[in-house]
């Protein structure tokens, strides 16, 4: 467990770390990515598990390009979710309106 919270400690050093990283010519969006990218397969490294996998890299994809909206709904009721589009529906008929 030790090993886990100071690999991700590094890993969150290394991101604050990025506009050194830029001096070398590669652009920092790239590096930014990247850092995005490997931050989970890298917590994730244990001794059972000692490499990173494309399982690793695949799930990783995953988390960055989920959808933050539909994140947010994924444990909302039926019940929630028929009053969120009523909402929604309603402030498109009446927006600009007191």
């Amino acid at each position: 467990m030790e090993e886990m919270e100071k690999t991700c400690f590094f890993m969150a050093q290394a991101r604050t770390n990025m506009p050194l990283l830029a001096a070398t010519g590669v652009d920092s969006r790239e590096e930014k990515t990247e850092a995005k990218l490997l931050t989970y397969p890298v917590c994730n490294i244990r001794a059972a598990h000692p490499t990173i996998t494309a399982s690793d890299l695949i799930t990783s994809v995953k988390h960055i390009s989920a959808h933050t909206k539909s994140v947010m709904l994924q444990g909302v009721s039926i019940l929630e979710l028929a009053i969120i589009t009523a909402m929604k529906h309603l402030t498109d008929i009446y927006e600009g309106e007191p």
